[in-house]
């Protein structure tokens, strides 16, 4: 029988549908064993090892100074295409100074700082992708200065603002572990020996100070006009109070009662120690007041005052003034080099 164009074409329809079917199906065989091969592989391949990083710092820091955090890649930092994590602490605690982040493989992180965060953010695009790290190599230091006197306080690797994450030379995420072991103390310079409460300054433990307290320095200090007000205890403690102040005394006296002890007093504008009019009873012992702009000591209607054993030298002025002072009593006094700027010089003026 002659084939018609009709019959043709069913055909040919057949033929075509029959081809699509096997093709699929053959296909769809295919995507299964392909699939079921890549999660095979996936199952018989290692997870990436964790990365673990620390951050550490020293144990103690005074009030005003400096102290260095390090964040170190502990173990894990093995074939690492990207890294993130921050580093947070408490802004009124800490105040930023500076960072030093390590090149990784010829990169260099993007890090910026805030208050109270410091963020890092690595990625590996100079040559092959993926770099391998010692052990204990630390990836970057951050300097803090102490804004505290007292307590403990850390210094995290945390998820905020930008958060922890880092993936290996196959794109694969990395789990990544922090240790925050920056349990770091304050301490200040200055202390009052009563209630063993450290300050920044010394201005500072004095305000603080009840009378009858002994305030002590811990290290040589550098500190504007110090005001004593209430009747305390200075030990100085054979340290050093540098003025800084640029119009006034070092140190000015104004409560009956004050006792100074062990203390060198040094580069104060005017006078070094000036005791105002009322203050009775100061004692002055085993103390040096060098370099001051005007005179060393200045007594001024202050009746009763015991100086003992005591160099006043290189000043601008007298080593010592008395003035309307009633029953002072004066047990070595060593004064040397001390003038005014007409060059006249006297060690004692009364």
């Amino acid at each position: 029988m002659k084939p018609t164009l009709k019959r043709l074409t069913t055909l040919i329809f057949f033929s075509v549908m029959m081809s699509f079917s096997f093709s699929k199906a053959n296909a769809g065989a295919f995507n299964s064993d392909f699939k079921a091969e890549k999660t095979i592989d996936k199952m018989l391949s290692s997870p990436p090892t964790p990365l673990v990083l620390s951050s550490t710092a020293g144990g103690a820091v005074v009030c005003g100074s400096n102290i260095t955090v390090s964040i170190t890649a502990v173990s894990g930092f093995s074939n690492i295409g990207t890294l993130q994590y921050s580093v947070s602490w408490d802004a009124s605690k800490f105040q930023y100074v500076s960072d030093a982040p390590l090149v990784i493989n010829g990169d260099s992180p993007l890090v910026n700082n805030a208050s109270g965060s410091f963020t890092y953010s690595w990625s590996d695009v100079s040559g092959a992708y993926g770099s391998t790290i010692a052990n204990g190599t630390v990836l970057a230091t951050i300097t803090l200065k102490a804004l505290a006197s007292s307590g403990t306080h850390m210094v995290n690797i945390t998820a905020t603002p930008a958060v922890i994450e880092a993936t290996d030379n196959n794109f694969d995420e990395v789990t990544v572990t922090t240790q925050n072991l920056t349990s770091i103390g304050f301490t200040g310079p200055v202390q009052n020996t009563n209630t063993l409460d450290t300050y920044c300054t010394l201005q500072a433990a004095i305000d603080a100070a009840s009378p009858g307290h002994t305030i002590k320095l811990l290290q040589n200090i550098s500190e504007g006009l110090v005001n004593i007000n209430k009747a305390i205890n200075l030990d100085g403690n054979g340290k050093t109070l540098t003025s800084t102040s640029s119009i006034s005394y070092g140190i000015n006296v104004n409560s009956p009662n004050v006792s100074i002890t062990g203390l060198t007093v040094f580069d104060a504008t005017t006078f070094g120690i000036q005791v105002d009019c009322g203050s009775d009873n100061f004692a002055l012992s085993n103390s040096t007041i060098n370099s001051c702009g005007g005179t060393g000591i200045g007594l001024n209607g202050s009746d009763n005052a015991v100086l003992t054993n005591i160099t006043s030298t290189n000043n601008g002025g007298n080593g010592i003034s008395i003035t309307n002072c009633d029953n002072t009593t004066i047990n070595g006094i060593t004064t040397s080099g001390n003038a005014f700027g007409t060059g006249f010089s006297a060690g004692i003026g009364l």
